[in-house]
């Protein structure tokens, strides 16, 4: 009999472990299937790996750093912020779903060259930048138009086509200004204005919402994912079903304590309901 009991006990725990993994693994393929967040890379070799965790880690250390010891210049600040958000973004996810998550393709790691190459030049030519104010050169028109490509590519891979969608209707709308009807109608922009004005302007790409991401939502970000990995996840939800767990409706009022806790700290709505 108790080598029986032991055998079914044993047999229990297959069963339980065997159902978590296929309980993770479909909540994997729901995260995919309906966050576009969720569809980043893991790559197989270990050089491309290793060199987008340091990539990463610099990242997380040059916010800190900002946050404790100060930042650059607005300009550069926020033009280093975006070139490694976006950087990274071009690294972490393919071109579409098909695109094979375990390699690097070579025009992403393009790509991300072409947005590192966008803040050096505001780094070298910051001064001349500045002294030129609305009166863009050639290369800033070139880095203006590279940059509002690359932001609009980067959006798409990370977010869907919704909200690239959404700033080319606006780009045109500013650019055509002259042909809309009644009170939706404008003098119009030309290109080189909308470049400049997106581009070398701290009202444009590198307005107040890149200024409030890098430095201060990043920082909530980082910590959220910190808090993530550690395991404060599973901790929020026992602290839910410890609070609510016995009481009558338990079950829902458990679900909606751990999804506010749960929600506190992985920053996605998709995910938040999966898990």
């Amino acid at each position: 009999m108790r080598l029986w009991s032991c055998g079914s006990s044993k047999g229990g725990e297959d069963v339980s472990d065997t159902s978590r993994e296929q309980q993770a693994e479909r909540q994997k393929e729901l995260l995919e299937e309906y966050d576009s967040e969720s569809r980043y890379r893991v790559f197989s070799g270990k050089t491309v790996a290793t060199f987008v965790r340091i990539l990463s880690i610099l990242v997380a250390l040059y916010h800190l750093y900002g946050a404790a010891l100060g930042t650059p210049v607005t300009l550069k600040h926020r033009s280093l912020h975006v070139a490694m958000t976006l950087g990274l973004a071009f690294l972490l996810y393919p071109f579409n779903k098909k695109g094979d998550r375990r390699k690097l393709a070579w025009w992403d790691a393009l790509s991300a060259i072409l947005v590192a190459s966008v803040a050096v030049y505001v780094w070298v030519d910051y001064l001349g930048i500045i002294s030129r104010a609305g009166i863009p050169n050639g290369l800033d028109l070139v880095f203006g138009v590279l940059l509002v490509l690359l932001v609009l590519e980067g959006a798409r891979r990370v977010t869907g086509p919704a909200l690239p969608i959404l700033g080319i209707l606006f780009i045109l709308y500013a650019m055509f200004g002259q042909s809309m009807p009644g009170f939706f109608g404008h003098r119009g922009y030309s290109w080189d204005d909308l470049a400049s004005f997106l581009f070398v302007s701290t009202d444009g790409i590198y307005g107040t919402a890149v200024g409030v991401a890098a430095s201060y939502i990043f920082l909530f970000i980082l910590f959220g994912a910190f808090m993530d990995k550690s395991g404060m996840g599973l901790f929020f939800n026992d602290i839910a079903l410890a609070l609510a767990g016995h009481s009558r409706g338990g079950p829902a009022k458990v679900a909606v304590i751990a999804s506010g806790l749960l929600g506190s700290i992985n920053g996605s709505a998709v995910a938040n309901v999966v898990t």
